[in-house]
């Protein structure tokens, strides 16, 4: 109708990826390990969205859009085998990874998000004001978490114990059998805003916005209270950040500096709350503590090895204590993230059809995600040998960490809380021209800097307890380059016409690489994070960069388990690697800082070729050819990318063999590296 649109839409997308190799603990991450493909999985993921917006202008004063979504999406995880169990077999220097990834078995789940969005906008004479709400509501059903990892896993020290079926270390996660066979968790929130703003136009070449939103984030689920926790601990972990107010205030200015559009500054302040991910509060419904049982079994403790999955042992060989592998809980103070911004621009006329853009965005982090153990007593000593490491606990001669625990019955214990002080800036400048016959141009550049205290990179909140490096304490960690930092970037855009109705678009973008951290593979601060046992955590302690050969004790361990010194070329081969770097030639004779190495700047090329085909009443259909990498087609080795670590932001450089109490340091062996 007259001033009035309906639109409705579906969508529907299904992947199903290759087959994945992962593997519990650090299986195929780490150089050395060799995955087979009985360790693979895949994901298919099956995708539906509906859509429906209305947008309608009763009048010349009024207008209303309003938004109503619904989106359903069921994923599983179906292992590459399911006929037995999880097997790593040590053999020369490195570990064969097989079996299935069994947890994963008959993993699957359906998530719902329904979302609803009304914006009323009222114009009254130099005033444009708009009241709004947006509301969603968030399903997030499980039944054996992925993050969850309930696993058999059989180690053997050589192939030869292999073929006898001698394992020397059996551990196993499996689900409590007083938690009965129902879902894990049920985690069920949502989100209700409303939002007030005012746009104003005290004269014609000023606009001044003002505007204040309000959200209330709902739990409506809690997790499975654990009196065992509350007892040992005192911490209640039924408690959720639910019902509580975040009031997001915001301002901006537009000025037409010339009054003719030859030059706009713009500028705005305000604080920004958003949807966390709901994938870290998944873990405190599913990880209560009450849910699953965990088994250690070493040496003569090791029960006999069985290939069949529906039969594995939960009981050691001889009596031993089964653990609580770990519990997720949420802080009585833990808030959604919220963060200040202060945005200044420039947009200017520059002749010739030129236009120059300048942008300035400051971003300071007021209530950021964040993560510590709680079960861990604090600070035990110092590794003098390494840098003053702090220590949490003690390390054997075999280079098994023990962490002190506060309670003995319970393994790590997560605190999500937030965290202050993160802060990034940024500085863009972009040139564009257009010309007569079509042909557009662009050209921008931007200099960041993005430091933060916790990277949370992975998907179940625990998991990035071992996944951020520990750059200063667990409590108080220093700030470093984000993981997402991106300190240089350029980017150039250029549109023609060309004959036959034809559109031609190519696309260069190029961006400082990754940034990553050299670490030890095992557990060098003794936090509980990169044991052997370690519930699949990947290690989080940094590398002490030696001053010279004699300041770290190398060596290789034999198939019994002795060490014996590692040749004098080991010492060369680490020398030289570190002269080579400089994030490590800077960190000799301390421990080095987070995310302070940097992968190689990369290029990404792409082009676009389009034409638009009329057809009956005005309408058309437009045909589109996207070529991406198109470098790799002038050469074979354009266009690829090479990074330390296969592109991950941890690269283990030493494996943790012992401890040299005396000298107040670990034993390591050299690990291959990819430069």
């Amino acid at each position: 109708g007259i001033n009035s649109r309906l639109e409705l839409s579906h969508d529907y997308a299904h992947s199903r990826p290759a087959l994945l190799t992962f593997d519990p603990s650090f299986g195929c991450r780490f150089p050395g390990s060799f995955c087979l493909s009985s360790a693979s999985f895949s994901l298919p993921v099956t995708t539906q969205a509906t859509r429906l917006e209305w947008h309608a202008s009763p009048g010349t004063r009024f207008a209303n859009e309003l938004l109503v979504a619904r989106q359903r999406s069921h994923w599983s995880c179906q292992p590459g085998v399911t006929t037995f169990p999880d097997i790593a077999v040590q053999a020369d220097q490195g570990e064969l990874i097989a079996g299935a990834a069994d947890f994963c078995v008959g993993e699957s789940t359906t998530e719902h998000l329904i979302e609803l969005t009304d914006n009323l906008t009222i114009t009254a004479g130099n005033h444009r004001i708009t009241a709004g709400t947006h509301d969603e509501l968030i399903r997030l059903p499980r039944t054996d978490p992925l993050g969850f990892q309930f696993h058999n896993r059989w180690h053997f020290a050589s192939l030869d114990s292999l073929e006898q079926g001698l394992a020397d270390i059996y551990t196993a996660t499996f689900r409590n059998p007083a938690r009965g066979a129902g879902p894990l968790s049920d985690l069920r929130g949502g989100q209700v805003g409303f939002y007030l703003q005012d746009q104003w136009t005290p004269i014609p070449s000023l606009l001044l916005t003002a505007g204040l939103r309000l959200d209330v984030p709902t739990l409506s689920t809690r997790p499975l209270a654990n009196p065992a926790l509350q007892s040992a601990l005192g911490f209640d972990n039924a408690r959720t950040p639910s019902g509580y107010r975040i009031w997001s205030p915001r301002i901006g200015v537009n000025f037409d500096a010339g009054g003719d559009g030859s030059t706009i500054l713009r500028g705005g302040a305000g604080l920004f709350a958003g949807r966390p991910a709901y994938k870290w509060f998944d873990a405190v419904y599913s990880h209560t503590g009450l849910d699953a049982i965990h088994l250690e079994c070493t040496g003569a403790n090791v029960p006999p090895f069985t290939t069949a999955l529906t039969d594995q042992p939960t009981h050691c060989g001889s009596p031993a204590t089964p653990v609580v592998p770990y519990v997720d809980l949420f802080d009585p103070g833990f808030r959604f993230p919220r963060t200040l911004k202060l945005a200044l621009g420039v947009d200017r006329r520059l002749g010739r059809g030129v236009v120059g853009t300048v942008d300035l965005l400051f971003t300071k982090g007021v209530d950021q995600f964040f993560l510590s153990d709680v079960n861990l007593l604090g600070p035990q000593t110092l590794a003098t040998g390494e840098g003053d490491r702090v220590m949490y606990g003690t390390i054997d001669g075999f280079g098994s960490a023990t962490p002190a625990r506060r309670a003995a019955g319970f393994g790590p214990v997560f605190r999500i809380t937030n965290t202050r002080g993160d802060r990034a800036l940024s500085v863009t400048g972009q040139l564009q021209k257009r010309f007569a016959n079509g042909t557009e141009i662009g050209l921008s550049y931007t200099h960041s800097t993005s430091r933060d205290r916790f990277s949370a990179v992975a998907d179940a909140s625990d998991d990035d307890f071992g996944q951020v490096p520990v750059d200063g304490t667990l409590e108080n960690r220093n700030l470093a380059p984000s993981a997402w930092s991106v300190p240089h970037r350029v980017s150039f855009v250029a549109t023609a016409n060309l004959p036959r109705g034809f559109r031609l678009a190519l696309f260069y973008l190029g961006v400082s690489g990754h940034p990553y951290t050299y670490v030890v593979a095992g557990d060098a601060n003794a936090d509980g994070a990169g044991n052997p046992f370690d519930f699949g955590f990947r290690s989080n302690d940094i590398v002490y960069v030696p001053r010279d050969a004699g300041d770290i004790r190398l060596a290789v361990p034999d198939p019994s388990g002795v060490l014996t010194p590692a040749p004098a070329s080991a010492y060369g081969q680490l020398n030289e690697l570190i002269a080579s770097q400089r994030c490590l030639r800077e960190a000799r004779g301390r421990i080095a800082s987070r995310n302070s190495c940097r992968n190689p700047w990369t290029n990404q090329t792409s082009a676009r070729l389009s034409r638009v085909f009329p057809t009956r009443r005005g309408q058309a259909l437009e045909l589109i050819m996207d070529v991406f990498n198109l470098l790799r087609l002038v050469g074979s080795d354009w266009g690829v990318l090479r990074e330390a670590g296969g592109g991950g932001s941890e690269v283990a450089l030493l494996q943790l063999l012992g401890y040299e109490p005396g000298l107040g340091r670990g034993v390591y062996q050299l690990l291959p590296v990819d430069r």
